[in-house]
C-alpha cells in the first residue's frame, strides 16, 4: 500500500509501518504516520533536519527555537516523547550513532552527548584538516570512515 504524504522535507522510516517526517508547512513541524493505523501524528513546530531511529520502536528528534535546539526520544510502545538534552545552537546536523549515541555538529566540530555526564563533549575537532563549517556528516557502516560536507 503506497503511503501519500505531501510537503516533505527529511524524513526516517523507524520500521517497516512507520514514517518520521519533516512536513514543510508555516511553520515546518515534525510527524509521523503509522501505515496499518493510518494514524498521523502531530510532535512538534520547528523541527530540525535529522531525524534518527534508534530501533525499531524509538527514534531521536530536535525541536527549535531562536538560540537551542532540543532534543527528544519517541518511544511507540510509550507513545510518548521524553527530553533527552539541549544544546545551545540552532544547528541542524546530528545523528544517533549505535554505539556513541548523539552525536552533533558545531562549526569544525563533532560533540557526542554523554548520558552518564549529562553533557557535551568533544568526539573530533577537524580544524586542522581545514575543514570550516560541518554541515553535513555520516560514519559508514563498519564505523571505519567518516563522511564530512563542509560548507564554507
Amino acid at each position: 500500500k503506497k503511503i501519500e504524504i505531501d510537503s516533505v522535507g527529511y524524513y526516517a522510516f523507524i520500521n517497516e509501518d512507520t514514517i518520521v517526517y519533516y512536513k514543510l508547512t508555516e511553520p515546518h513541524s515534525l510527524n509521523y504516520y503509522v501505515k496499518s493505523s493510518q494514524e498521523d501524528k502531530w510532535l512538534g513546530d520547528y523541527p530540525i533536519r535529522s531525524i534518527n531511529a534508534i530501533d525499531r520502536h524509538r527514534f531521536i528528534y530536535g525541536l527549535k527555537d531562536s538560540s537551542n535546539v532540543t532534543f527528544y526520544k519517541y518511544d511507540f510502545r510509550l507513545n510518548k516523547a521524553e527530553l533527552y538534552c539541549t544544546y545551545p545552537s540552532i544547528n541542524e546536523d546530528a545523528i544517533w550513532h549505535k554505539t556513541l549515541g548523539l552525536i552533533k555538529s558545531e562549526e569544525t566540530k563533532l560533540l557526542r552527548f554523554d548520558e552518564q555526564k549529562k553533557e557535551w563533549q568533544i568526539l573530533f575537532d577537524l580544524k586542522r584538516f581545514g575543514i570550516k563549517k560541518i554541515t553535513r556528516f555520516n560514519f559508514d557502516t563498519n564505523n571505519k570512515h567518516l563522511v564530512v560536507v563542509d560548507n564554507l
